[in-house]
């Protein structure tokens, strides 16, 4: 019980009970003059007290006062002198913001704790001349370890036998699994889409590239504004002056200027209550947490207070590309039907072959068939993988493939194979990304002759499905609106290709981009851009853009 009522939930329904109990009690005695409103006055005060003493005997436990102490003393003080509801009011402020500031650093936790979910707790190394289970952190450079499909990367690896396809959205951004093969490096937290493979150890899970971005996160958290640090910094002592000096002034209206004592106490009391800096304490947390919570409720994310007080002068912007400035998936724009061949056909085709597969690329096929209307074909059969090429299945005595270039040529009619690559070249070189589907032809279509019609079924067919990564409604206007706005450069920083990226950044009006980054040659190029714009200030004058992150 007690553990919920001293909750982050617990502390801040209090608040907002202690609040309306103030509210109601002064509405009862200013307007209808009831005799009994005091009461709720007197309970806001009490709900006010349940945290505020708590906190204020945890710091007098550990021999310090500071601001906890300050606000209950004032508080009671207030109330021994007929002025409950200014008591009252102190508290209601000061815990409310302390339950949104503890509230707003549980959910950043809860991002942690999600980044400390992407790595595995167990692993399997071969140690001793045997496969056996391990935890990741015991992991040393050279070490061999085996992933299978589903599993997480334990730590920065290299691979040394197998080929698969890995999904390192996590860490790069990048929509499209990778595919990789021996001698490409894995990163920590990816996880292997296909086969079992087996990967060198090249750093412990303690330098990977995912506690590098826990690292980034975590020290972000922690991060507080300059004028939050000061007041922190300065709040013991301001709060043992203000006590102080209120004492002094009781002692000296009593025996100096020989007031009563009662008088003399409802001075120091006063003093205390407007020297109590709850305004300037809670000011700071307040406004910082409504200008996060707004920014949420608007799909923008702050890590820390920092950021949203450098907000006001900044001077350029760095954005992610997946995810961010894109929808962060891939989705099939147009089936492009080559020659003869019936794209609709070749859609629910695929869409069938397609219809186990946890693959990005599949999802998209899936939702474009269904979108169009299509049921996935009934008639595959022997559905089988190829890592790093495509699917291959059976389909009324031909074979069909779905995939690469590379696995779908044996198939597609070598009247339609050059079509199929010009197709593809063009769409690369727009930042697109392709994948074919074939039939070839099949044996009744031989035997028949019916292989030398081209109008005739099952004489081969072949498409390029055309996906891409689609930018995110209004991410054009937002760049223009900085322009407008005198921040420039805007910069986008990704990890997927640089043909993508500049099809993405042309399309947006970004002034500059750079593409194939890790989470750490992000960071650089902030950096980079961070000096950049500190130096034309000291040359040219203007704000010192130097200071922002």
């Amino acid at each position: 019980m007690l553990d919920a009522v001293f909750s982050t939930r617990g502390e801040l329904y209090s608040a907002c009970l202690a609040g309306v109990l103030l509210l109601l009690g002064w509405g009862l005695h200013a307007i209808f003059d009831w005799p009994r409103a005091e009461l709720a006055i007197w309970a806001s005060l009490l709900l006010g007290l349940v945290h505020g003493a708590r906190a204020a005997w945890e710091s007098l436990r550990e021999k310090r006062v500071d601001i906890d102490v300050l606000m209950v003393v004032g508080a009671v003080a207030a109330a021994s002198i007929g002025h409950a509801e200014e008591g009252a009011l102190l508290l209601f402020l000061f815990v409310l913001a302390g339950a949104l500031e503890d509230m707003a650093m549980a959910r950043t936790r809860r991002e942690i704790e999600a980044l400390h979910k992407l790595m595995p707790t167990e692993t399997t190394v071969f140690r001793a001349g045997a496969w056996i289970d391990a935890a990741p952190e015991s992991l040393i450079a050279g070490e061999r370890v085996k992933i299978r499909p589903g599993q997480r990367v334990p730590a920065d690896c290299r691979l040394v036998q197998g080929a698969t396809e890995m999904d390192q959205s996590a860490i790069t951004g990048e929509s499209m699994p990778r595919v990789v093969k021996v001698g490409d490096e894995l990163f920590a937290g990816t996880i292997n889409l296909d086969d079992p493979v087996e990967a060198e150890v090249t750093r412990p899970a303690h330098e990977s590239s995912l506690q590098k971005v826990l690292n980034l996160v975590t020290t972000a958290r922690e991060q507080r504004e300059p004028v939050q640090r000061t007041i922190d910094r300065l709040s013991a002592p301001y709060s043992v002056g203000v006590m102080a000096l209120s004492a002094l002034v009781l002692v000296v209206w009593w025996l100096v200027f020989k007031r009563t004592f009662d008088d003399a106490l409802y001075t120091a009391i006063t003093l205390l209550i407007v020297g109590s800096p709850c305004a300037l304490i809670i000011a700071t947390p307040t406004a910082t947490l409504s200008a996060i919570a707004r920014g949420a409720r608007a799909g923008v994310l702050f890590k820390g207070g920092q950021a949203i007080e450098r907000l006001a002068n900044i001077g350029a912007v760095c954005f992610d590309k997946t995810g961010t400035l894109t929808m962060g998936r891939p989705r099939l724009e147009q089936v492009h039907a080559v020659a003869w061949s019936d794209g609709k056909r070749l859609l629910a085709l695929a869409s069938a072959i397609e219809g186990e597969s946890t693959h990005p690329i599949a999802a998209a096929v899936r939702d474009a068939a269904k979108a169009r209307g299509l049921a996935p074909d009934t008639e595959l059969s022997n559905i089988t993988h190829t890592t790093g090429r495509g699917m291959t299945a059976s389909w009324r005595g031909a074979e069909v493939r779905l995939g690469s270039t590379a696995h779908t040529d044996p198939v597609t009619p070598v009247c339609l194979r050059q079509r199929v690559h010009d197709v593809l070249k063009t769409i690369r070189e727009r930042g697109q990304m392709g994948v074919v589907i074939a039939i070839g032809v099949d044996e009744e279509a031989i035997k028949s002759g019916r292989a030398s019609d081209p109008s005739a079924e099952g004489v081969g067919e072949a498409a390029v499905l055309i996906m891409s990564d689609s930018v995110r409604p209004g991410a054009r206007a937002l760049v223009k609106e900085l322009h407008n706005l005198g921040v420039k450069p805007v910069k986008m920083l990704t990890g997927d290709n640089k043909t993508t990226a500049e099809r993405v950044a042309t399309s947006l009006g970004i002034d500059e981009f750079a593409a194939d980054l890790l989470p750490a040659d992000k960071l650089e190029a902030v950096a980079a851009l961070k000096e950049e714009l500190k130096y034309k200030a000291q040359t040219k004058g203007g704000p010192d853009f130097g200071q922002f992150q």
